[in-house]
């Protein structure tokens, strides 16, 4: 495999972007990737030999960064200086890659954990939004109202099959294989939650078990096919969002007030509505499917007690979706 290595850093990004990004990301993704070396990587390390990029000499740029006050940002270019020097590697341009060592600890620290949610204001304007011109799938409109309503997890969601919802007994049962607590989770289904099911069982699947069915493959959809409308559809102005392939309109047509919001926001943004409609967090909790430390006996008896706790919480949860929605409307 190996071949006649790069002279520079520069040498290095220019063929790794040509032979493996351009290959594995979209345009925007390998575009906005360049940006972030033309600003963080390059002018410092770029006429560098590879041999001479050290752990030292890398955490050096890296703290740069953090000391602007861009620790996430710190941790991408991280990430993107592991993949190029690792694509290095693979060529056998270098002995060893010895930014490898290096972690996001040592640079910008763990990712928060995220604390976006969507305001009762934002949730109105979302549901007009999302019932206009936007441009999304039938399966995506439905993901977005069911995440909230449910408060469960995209990746739960996004492989929901008939057999697992009960419209006549209002409940949709999460597997335990296939949720993160690995456990049988029921969720009530309020009225509002029903309608979105609704929508999924009408929409023609070719026979397919999943709600959620693929229009590629016989598969469920993905997750990452969800979030890319959604993300897609809150860009900006910028020289890189004008290269977007959706028209003016369409690109900016899930924007809201309070900024960028994703699937798991949403999940955020139903248990904090369940807050504001005084709503007892343990049995919060229990309606996201969190894991208890209580013991087993424990935990039989809070089920049964939660159980009916839960079905009163997503039924006043819903009620309060509709009555936003409506007021929207």
């Amino acid at each position: 495999m190996q071949s006649e290595a790069p002279a520079t850093v520069q040498d290095l990004f220019e063929i790794w972007m040509k032979q493996d990004i351009s290959v594995r990301r979209e345009p925007r993704g390998a575009y906005r990737l360049r940006l972030r070396a033309e600003k963080h990587i390059l002018p410092h390390i770029g006429n560098d030999s590879l041999q001479a990029v050290t752990r030292s000499r890398a955490l050096t740029l890296l703290r740069k960064q953090v000391q602007q006050g861009h620790k996430a940002q710190a941790n991408v270019t991280l990430r993107d200086l592991h993949q190029m020097f690792n694509f290095a590697l693979a060529h056998e341009w270098i002995p060893t890659n010895r930014i490898a060592s290096i972690n996001k600890i040592e640079v910008g620290g763990r990712n928060a954990i995220g604390s976006r949610y969507l305001t009762q204001e934002e949730i109105r304007e979302l549901w007009l939004r999302s019932n206009g011109p936007c441009g999304i799938t039938t399966q995506c409109f439905a993901s977005i109202w069911i995440c909230i309503s449910t408060l469960a997890r995209i990746e739960e969601m996004s492989t929901v099959e008939e057999q697992e919802i009960d419209l006549a007994a209002s409940t949709w049962l999460i597997p335990a294989k296939k949720n993160k607590s690995n456990r049988d989770h029921v969720i009530h289904l309020s009225d509002f939650a029903k309608k979105q099911f609704e929508i999924l069982l009408n929409t023609p699947r070719d026979g397919s078990r999943y709600l959620f069915k693929s229009y590629r493959s016989e598969k469920c959809v993905t997750p990452k096919a969800l979030n890319f409308q959604i993300s897609h559809r809150q860009d900006g102005e910028s020289e890189l969002d004008r290269n977007s392939r959706l028209r003016e309109g369409v690109r900016t047509s899930l924007r809201l007030p309070g900024g960028r919001w994703s699937h798991h926001d949403l999940r955020r943004s139903g248990a904090t509505l369940m807050a504001l409609l005084g709503i007892p967090e343990s049995t919060i909790g229990y309606c996201l499917n969190h894991t208890s430390s209580s013991g087993t006996l424990i935990q039989v008896y809070q089920k049964q007690r939660y159980l009916s706790e839960q079905k009163g919480a997503f039924n006043l949860l819903g009620s309060e979706l509709a009555r936003l929605t409506s007021a929207s409307t």
